[in-house]
């Protein structure tokens, strides 16, 4: 298993569910494995789940190097 340290991860959602083809109820779920988070596919209509992979994998496009670990919010507060 490949593991990601810290950095965002983007995945592009699927448009249907792989096993009803129902629209727009496909969701992100994830489960805490000890120091790991495994993710997975879930529809809401028929309740079919399925791994995600790499190839749903998008690169990260904001400019700069900037540590992931710092959010919006916490950029605001350091500002103020």
């Amino acid at each position: 298993m490949e593991a990601t340290s810290w950095k965002r991860l983007f995945l592009v959602s699927p448009q249907r569910c792989e096993a009803c083809q129902a629209s727009g109820t496909v969701a992100l779920k994830s489960t805490a494995i000890g120091s790991i988070v495994a993710l997975r596919w879930s529809c809401d209509s028929c309740g079919r789940e399925w791994a995600t992979t790499t190839a749903e994998m998008q690169p990260d496009r904001r400019s700069g190097i900037q540590d992931p670990r710092w959010t919006a919010a916490d950029r605001e507060r350091r500002r103020s």
